[in-house]
């Protein structure tokens, strides 16, 4: 009797099981591993990507601080002189701000009234070159526009507009702020600076190479270094040819995020400009080994193809945990690049930024040394000496900061003379205190020791001083007091001025909370330099107490140990 077909199947099947188990387990593998190799790319191109994300935002977030900078100028300008400059004198100043700062970039100004007509239209170089001056602001700018200008005039912030196509064949970016005279608006500023010099320091880069960039306002058109692409008319025959349409990108290859700056929302995005292929030909090759192998393991005895797979197995385990030994190790190492990078990064930004301040101070301090006929211009040169030196306080202060909340910054202590460290900083802080008609008085106690790092408690004193000044009236005094007992010391610092509301004094040394108050002469702070005290007192297991009420003034209170 002929045998079956299904016989004949179970048959081969019995006698040739472990073959087929091992073509499948074979394939199974291949797979995983193919699957594997392709996460593995996926991770680390995403990576690289949050890498690339993470630098361009911080290029563009330089780039458009810079631009804030110089529009900041000239608001104090503006709002400053005792006079409204005429647009001459602006236009001077605007290229004197520009030669200063050793740049040639193509900026346009104009100043309109309240009504929203031009008053003040002038490049760089030349007087109402679009021939502005008498125009309604209504021939260019939308109705929605005019209400958000509208919007300017009841704040002194800088507000960023959106971009635009400008006659001079160049795409600007607008940065805002209106113009006032004894409580009366006069109108705004709006000056414009070419966004490609904004931009620029990202596309010359080594990132511009394999990324592209997406840069959209307030989620309703795109713009690059030469055109707005919201449907207005180009003047720039020139086209980016780093635009990211040119690339052919899909939607889901970017990384977006939303900046808001300036009281605007900008997105940007970064991708690969080629999508990367983690397809791996040698994963054919190794289907093609295997179903070789496996042919030979049909040709040969199956206990000896048996061993020789485990064999193989354990060398393909074996290997595949030395890889990933391998990567461990690369990880660490790059973590400590990361980190020395970081700190790098620090000593960089910290050396580049107190340099060019400290300089302008020194400037500073030599015109406040002559003898300056003209009140307007002596009262400018003390409002800039004010402004570069909280500048460089504030400066001094991040970067104490930054180091206290990574470790970087050692605690040590010695015995010091309290007393002389509060008459060194009280001394350190008379001008500031002179400049706004302040007076300082010092009550201590005899010779007070105490064991403190003494520039902790520097820092300390001069942040609380520099506070009461920057938050008291003329003819103000600001007491500080110096105490002790058998265990402890106290430091205090008394103001009579502003004061604080009680939920202002309830959530004070909170950094989240923390919202920045101008001074009585309108100076900026953050309130860094607090959070830094409390860091500080902290570190001697000491506590800082703080009574305030509004337009009574404030006191803090350091108590710290003697030892």
């Amino acid at each position: 009797m002929a045998p079956t077909l299904n016989f004949i199947l179970m048959k081969f099947l019995k006698q040739n099981l472990w073959t087929l188990l091992i073509f499948l387990i074979g394939i199974l593998a291949i797979y995983l591993i193919h699957n594997g190799e392709q996460k593995a790319d996926a991770r680390q191109n995403q990576l690289r990507l949050n890498q690339a994300h993470s630098r361009a935002i911080n290029h563009f977030n330089n780039g458009i601080d810079k631009f804030a900078a110089i529009a900041s100028g000239m608001r104090s300008f503006m709002n400053l002189s005792d006079e409204l400059p005429t647009s001459e004198e602006f236009q001077l100043f605007v290229q004197n701000q520009f030669n200063d700062l050793k740049s040639n970039d193509s900026i346009a100004v104009t100043f309109i009234d309240t009504n929203h007509v031009f008053r003040y239209s002038f490049s760089r170089y030349q007087m109402d070159p679009g021939n502005l001056v008498g125009k309604s602001v209504s021939k260019f700018r939308s109705e929605k526009k005019i209400q958000l200008l509208d919007e300017l005039l009841q704040t002194d912030e800088l507000v960023l507009f959106p971009p635009i196509n400008l006659v001079e064949g160049w795409i600007g970016l607008p940065v805002n702020f209106r113009v006032h005279r004894n409580d009366t608006v006069l109108g705004y500023v709006a000056p414009i600076l070419n966004f490609n010099t904004l931009i620029n320091d990202l596309y010359e880069s080594e990132l511009s190479e394999e990324f592209a960039f997406r840069f959209n306002f307030d989620g309703t058109f795109d713009f690059d270094r030469q055109r707005t692409h919201d449907g207005s008319e180009y003047y720039n025959i020139q086209e980016d040819p780093e635009f990211y349409k040119k690339f052919n990108l899909p939607e889901s290859s970017f990384i977006n995020s939303k900046l808001e700056l300036y009281s605007a929302n900008l997105n940007i995005g970064t991708a690969f400009k080629e999508v990367k292929s983690s397809v791996s030909y040698y994963i054919y090759a190794l289907i093609l080994g295997h179903i070789l192998f496996t042919y030979l393991f049909y040709l040969l005895n199956k206990s000896r193809l048996k061993s020789s797979f485990l064999n193989d197995r354990l060398r393909q385990s074996n290997a595949t945990l030395e890889e990933q030994s391998k990567e461990i190790s690369t990880q660490n190492e790059e973590l400590v690049k990361l980190n020395e990078t970081k700190n790098k990064f620090f000593s960089i930004v910290s050396h580049d930024i107190k340099q060019p301040l400290n300089a302008v101070i020194g400037l500073v301090d030599l015109l406040k040394e002559q003898k300056i006929a003209d009140p307007s211009l002596k009262k400018v040169v003390n409002s800039l000496s004010n402004s570069a030196l909280n500048t460089v306080e504030l400066l001094n202060n991040l970067f104490r900061w930054a180091r206290s909340q990574t470790g970087e910054l050692r605690f040590n202590p010695k015995v010091v003379s309290i007393n002389d460290l509060v008459k060194k900083q009280i001394e350190y802080l008379k001008d500031q205190a002179k400049n706004k008609l302040v007076n300082i008085e010092y009550y201590g106690e005899g010779e007070v020791t105490a064991n403190v790092d003494k520039d902790m408690i520097d820092s300390v004193v001069r942040n609380l001083i520099s506070n009461a000044i920057k938050f008291s009236n003329a003819n103000d005094v600001v007491v500080v007091s110096l105490s002790e007992n058998d265990k402890e010391i106290e430091i205090e610092v008394a103001d009579k001025g502003v004061g604080m509301q009680p939920n202002e004094i309830k959530d004070f040394f909170d950094l989240k909370t923390q919202v920045s108050k101008m001074g009585t002469s309108g100076e900026a702070g953050t309130g860094l330099g607090l959070m830094l005290c409390q860091d500080f007192v902290a570190k001697h297991h000491g506590k800082i107490d703080l009574e305030s009420e509004v337009n009574q003034g404030t006191k803090f209170t350091v108590t710290l140990p003697k030892f």
